[in-house]
């Protein structure tokens, strides 16, 4: 304290403390002071640290203090502060859910395959929101259910579009076993896939265990074999 001051002026307005709030540290503030204090620090970072009387910041004011000294009503605006500065400086750890006005937060995570060598799948950064039940993508930040992060990248970014127009143009379709692409050059309507070993029925993609069941099953729904689309090979 300075000559001018005494043991009962606030460490802020260096007055005498109106309503005064002592500290465990040992400082005094008028109440209005004190409430000033508190929104002050939490809007610069985050954390409310008792003001000595030569304008420096010192002991971190813990909660009980906290609640000891500031009516109900101001320490929830102030607690609600703390938490939306917390928020706001950890963007990169916490999102909010994607569904307008939701406000339910959830913690990042870094895109499958991208987890310095740990075992990562989609499924594991998949985050069921209890407030609003979207599924949404804890790595992508947005909901794309039943899509894989890469398959919703594709989409986003319009590869995947690109890739269908070209496997329509070029006569290419998907292995409906393992999904591999597969392109059909000749022969019959009976293909084999060299990833998975499936017999597929090129026509509608239906899969089976063994190849005269393909034949079965195009004759019975199809016609045919559709040998005679090539008669170079009939």
């Amino acid at each position: 304290m300075t000559e001018t001051t005494s043991i009962n002026d606030c460490a802020i307005c260096w007055t005498e403390a109106e309503n005064p709030v002592h500290t465990a540290c040992k400082h005094v503030y008028c109440a209005g002071c004190f409430e000033y204090l508190c929104f002050a620090g939490v809007n610069s970072d985050a954390c409310i640290r008792c003001q000595d009387d030569a304008g420096k910041y010192h002991e971190v004011l813990l909660l009980a203090e906290l609640q000891a000294h500031l009516p109900s009503a101001v320490l929830e605006d102030i607690l609600e502060n703390a938490f939306t500065t917390h928020v706001t400086r950890h963007l990169h750890n916490l999102q909010y859910c994607p569904t307008p006005d939701c406000g339910q937060l959830y913690r990042a995570t870094t895109p499958a395959g991208h987890n310095d060598g740990i075992a990562d799948t989609d499924e594991s950064h998949l985050f069921i929101c209890p407030a609003c039940l979207v599924a949404v993508c804890t790595a992508c930040k947005v909901s794309h259910d039943g899509l894989a992060c890469v398959e919703h990248s594709d989409c986003a970014s319009g590869g995947y579009q690109a890739l269908q127009t070209a496997k329509k143009k070029f006569g290419i379709k998907d292995s409906p076993k393992c999904g591999i692409m597969i392109e059909k050059t000749f022969g019959c309507n009976h293909m084999t896939c060299s990833t998975c070993g499936a017999h597929i029925c090129w026509v509608c993609l239906k899969s089976f265990s063994k190849g005269d069941l393909v034949y079965k099953h195009m004759s019975r729904e199809h016609g045919g074999i559709g040998v005679h689309y090539f008669p170079d090979l009939a």
